[in-house]
């Protein structure tokens, strides 16, 4: 694999704060053996951009901005903004250990191509289901009742970085690495705890971390650690389903499988059974993609039934529309 000799970075529109930290992180992604070159302001050949949206220029640049396979942005912000056009995203004051974590997780994207993971290891390992389910230690249900709570919390996930969720705002904030944030939604943690937080509070924990759209890691941590719970609620294995649209598989963990499964479900109403049927895959495996389309709303339960309450609904508009126009004519006549 052919890999770039040298990480080189533009700061675009920084403050001589954010440029010093930079500068340090940079010296520090450098002692593991990564070539680095910062750049100077005004050069924006840097195969990673790191951007201030905050300045006016900073913002009309991002805008601009034509994406490409040899170059990343990286974006700093006051405000929580969300990730970006698959873009990696920090919220100020940013700090050095962040920045120079974020630097290395992006050296290894620009050098190796979008790969999708061995999904064989998921269909034949199957630890979610040997592990007893408990919804308060399953970061996937924690997380659902969290966004349905509107709840502001810190999950400790031992021995990994804790999660910082704001469902309010509906983003996470943490400082793991690349590689650390897929151990965390992707393997069971049954020794997950919870911490209630103020608005405020993540406000502040949040600062300098990683921000990451609620419903991403909702996604990821349905599809891999819902240990064969039905997370809907009155569906079961036998209850038809039928996806509305593709989920946006540009921005979304996925196997090939679940393309497989996707077009299968928009094609026609199944039920969950008949899905694991068609497919030969494990039941498991089928409730934690119902599990993630679910939570993205991207899922008709029980179409037929669906179809004919819209139905009905529509006529009682219509006869109600009608008898106000009739009394009215009874009234003029009158």
């Amino acid at each position: 694999m052919n890999t770039m000799s040298t990480l080189k970075v533009s700061p675009v529109e920084l403050t001589n704060t954010d440029h010093s930290v930079l500068k340090v992180a940079l010296s520090l992604v450098a002692k593991t053996q990564i070539q680095t070159e910062l750049l100077t302001e005004h050069d924006r050949s840097g195969n990673v951009l790191i951007v201030d949206i905050d300045k006016p220029e900073g913002k009309r640049f991002f805008t601009e901005f034509k994406p490409s396979k040899q170059t990343q942005l990286l974006l700093i912000s006051s405000e929580m903004v969300e990730e970006l056009h698959h873009q990696h995203f920090l919220h100020k004051p940013i700090r050095v250990q962040t920045v120079k974590d974020i630097l290395i997780d992006i050296k290894e994207e620009l050098d190796t191509p979008r790969n999708l993971k061995n999904s064989s290891q998921l269909l034949n390992k199957e630890p979610s289901q040997i592990a007893e389910f408990s919804p308060d230690k399953n970061l996937f249900f924690t997380l659902l009742e969290a966004q349905k709570n509107q709840k502001v919390m810190q999950i400790y996930c031992p021995p990994h970085s804790a999660l910082f969720v704001n469902s309010i705002d509906n983003v996470v904030a943490t400082s793991a690495k690349k590689e650390t944030l897929w151990k965390i939604t992707h393997l069971l943690n049954t020794s997950i705890n919870s911490l209630q937080l103020s608005h405020a509070d993540f406000g502040v924990l949040a600062k300098g971390q990683r921000i990451i759209p609620l419903k991403n890691i909702l996604w990821t941590t349905a599809l891999y650690l819902s240990q064969s719970q039905i997370a809907a609620p009155n569906v079961t294995m036998d209850t038809p389903i039928q996806l509305k649209v593709w989920p946006n598989f540009s921005r979304l963990d996925f196997e090939p499988e679940h393309m497989q499964l996707t077009t299968l479900m928009t094609t026609k109403a199944l039920t969950l059974k008949q899905a694991a049927q068609q497919t030969n895959l494990p039941e498991s495996f089928v409730i934690g993609f119902f599990n993630a389309i679910w939570v993205m709303d991207l899922v008709i339960i029980n179409p037929k039934q669906a179809t004919a309450a819209h139905s009905q609904a529509k006529t009682t508009v219509k006869s109600s529309l009608l008898q106000k126009i009739a009394n009215r004519l009874k009234l003029k006549n009158a």
